[in-house]
């Protein structure tokens, strides 16, 4: 068994002992949990630098913070959430609950859905760079050696900023960085450009240096870039030097599968109901890492057992990540990236010439059913229209029988932003148009349902609900420019995210994450829309069937944040309408006619109603409001 000792530090009465349904009441505990990984693991096959890992016993060593939510009166199902950049998702997308921030632990039940149900849910870290705060969930692991030595490498980092610094973390997100091996690197190269599709531009060497500005004062400092003119908000900036790789990232994903493993397998140690059936749910960069799990075949453990009977991998577009290289960035999403390579699709192995996610998995068995559900905004800026067409965009793929594709029409990234806002106070952006309203979640606890019937009861779910190009409603995105600039509704997303095929080098003195030969740009297809601008061909939700206005899947950044003109990946737009309002009555009745035909569709539950009713008369008054 991999999991070689597990340490709990803490076992307490989880929300002060309150009951919550058929679950009882919970308890909380915290662990680190080990593992050891055998030579002949099928790991050592799959995963980056596993076996420049070895402890002089042949076995690689690592642990990862864990955390397990136990029912008293469990349903024998698990559900383990993918930890995003170290959080719990899965309470907040299944639950309603708050993220964390000062005023939240970001562990709060929430509207109880899946406690009420008794799941056992469990998160397990897999990042190794997450920030060292409290209550994000981490793995530590050994640093790979060759010929006794660490290995160094040529790496490009990318910046942009929202506003003016003279110095920037050399890491995404205030992640722990990739440090410069010399600061006095010579030959290290800083460009920058005014979007992803301009020249870049290399700036004088003599300009910037590794260190940051402190007490007014530059330091040198390995872990920051620093530029006396400053990093200008919205442009591109790229530094390219030489970095020390710390770990076999890998890990993670065997972390993963282990630690399910471990937990269906008893759970020694653990006071916990036994189960008989696992879910993975991931959101964006955790929905992600699942499709890498499924592409490298690890969704079987080592015994071949399967781990997840069935696995959501929510709003990842086409993309995998940077999970399993040298010098990774997990949490990078930039275009340039090994995240942004074939197999994009889900397609049958063998069944088109379009190579497969599944390919692996189907060779090794243990293929679990997988419901791959995309918002609007995956389709603008992560290619998801790549996930069920031909790379040329001019055909559909049907995914294989054991996979279910969603999308919502007209949502953003992570689910509606309300009250009206054009500000993230946590990062800086600014949009030019409100963020968008649209909650999607009731849909996704729909989907919810619909996969745990069709595991445990082979009960068939809805048909695949997509944008298609044999039916019109998955179309070139400059055809819906030209719609948008007749409209003089909607702004004009100038610079979007357009990826290209890619080659990456192996050898060792070539940059590592930037690819050596890049092709011809893969086509952007989006969906369609109607009269009123809106999408229609996916899971259409109350508020966008019967719209008070504009609701899309991108935003432009605001001229306060630089780069006019550029999308930003994760937010959409609610663009509410100028045009007098119908009266409240008469618009929450539509808004119960669309609800009760979506019920009948299997897209919403009941549990639901009086949620999108609120929420659509919260909306209606703030629209009114704004046009007072």
């Amino acid at each position: 068994m991999p999991v070689s000792h597990i340490s709990i530090l803490k076992s307490a009465p989880y929300s002060n002992g309150r009951k919550f349904g058929s679950g009882g009441s919970y308890t909380e505990i915290d662990l680190v949990v080990s593992f050891e990984i055998d030579q002949d693991d099928y790991a050592h096959q799959v995963i980056a630098d596993l076996p420049l890992c070895k402890d002089s016993d042949a076995k690689v060593r690592f642990s990862s913070d864990a955390k397990i939510l136990v029912p008293d009166s469990g349903n024998n199902k698990l559900v383990l959430d993918v930890p995003n950049r170290g959080r719990n998702l899965i309470l907040k997308m299944l639950n309603n609950a708050p993220e964390a921030s000062t005023s939240s632990s970001g562990w709060e039940p929430g509207n109880e859905f899946l406690l009420e149900k008794g799941y056992t849910l469990t998160w397990c870290g897999w990042q190794h760079d997450v920030p060292d705060s409290p209550g994000l969930l981490s793995i530590k692991g050994p640093q790979p050696l060759q010929n006794g030595i660490p290995i160094a490498g040529l790496i490009t980092m990318t910046i942009q900023t929202n506003e003016l610094s003279k110095h920037h973390l050399l890491s995404e997100r205030g992640h722990s960085p990739l440090p410069a091996h010399d600061v006095n690197e010579v030959s290290a190269i800083l460009t920058v450009q005014e979007n992803e599709d301009a020249k870049p531009t290399v700036i004088d060497r003599e300009t910037w240096s590794f260190g940051k500005e402190q007490d007014n004062q530059y330091v040198s400092d390995p872990n920051y870039v620093f530029l006396e003119t400053g990093f200008e908000q919205g442009k591109i900036y790229r530094v390219t030097y030489t970095s020390v790789n710390t770990i076999a990232n890998g890990i993670g994903l065997l972390a993963t599968r282990d630690w399910v493993s471990f937990l269906r397998c008893g759970a020694k140690g653990i006071e916990c109901p036994p189960i008989d059936t696992v879910y993975g749910f991931g959101h964006s960069q955790s929905g992600r890492f699942l499709r890498h799990l499924i592409y490298l075949g690890l969704n079987l453990d080592t015994q071949n057992n399967v781990v997840f009977d069935g696995v959501i991998a929510h709003a990842a577009g086409a993309r995998r990540g940077e999970f399993n290289q040298r010098f990774a960035q997990p949490s990078s999403a930039i275009k340039q990236s090994t995240s942004n390579l074939p197999p994009f699709t889900a397609t049958t192995p063998s069944s088109s010439s379009q190579d497969s996610l599944l390919e692996t998995q189907y060779q090794r068995g243990g293929v679990p059913k997988l419901f791959l559900v995309n918002t609007a905004s995956e389709y603008w800026w992560a290619h998801a229209s790549l996930s069920h067409t031909t790379p040329d965009g001019q055909n559909d793929l049907d995914p294989d029988p054991t996979c279910r594709m969603y999308y919502y029409s007209g949502t953003q990234h992570s689910s509606g932003k309300f009250p009206f806002t054009k500000e993230d106070a946590g990062n800086g952006v600014q949009s030019e148009n409100h963020f968008n309203v649209i909650d999607y979640r009731p849909a996704l606890r729909a989907l919810f349902l619909h996969l745990t019937a069709w595991v445990e009861s082979d009960i068939t779910p809805p048909a695949n609900k997509l944008p298609r190009i044999d039916q019109g409603t998955l179309i070139p995105y400059e055809n819906l420019k030209e719609e948008y600039k007749a409209s003089g509704l909607v702004p004009d997303p100038v610079h979007i995210k357009q990826i290209s095929q890619m080659e990456f080098s192996e050898e060792d003195y070539d940059i590592r994450n930037v690819p050596k030969f890049l092709g011809d740009p893969f086509p952007v297809l989006v969906p369609a829309v109607n009269d009123s601008y809106n999408e229609y061909s996916g899971i259409t939700l109350p508020e966008i069937s019967k719209p008070l206005g504009i609701h899309l899947g991108w935003n432009l950044r605001h001229q306060n944040i630089g780069g006019e003109g550029q999308i930003i990946g994760t937010i959409g737009a609610t663009i509410v309408s100028t045009e007098p309002l119908p009266k409240k009555d008469d618009y929450l009745s539509n808004i119960k006619e669309a609800f009760n035909a979506l019920k009948i569709e299997g897209f919403i539950l009941e549990y639901d109603r009086e949620f999108i009713y609120s929420e659509a008369s919260k909306h209606y008054d703030a629209i009114k409001k704004l046009f007072k």
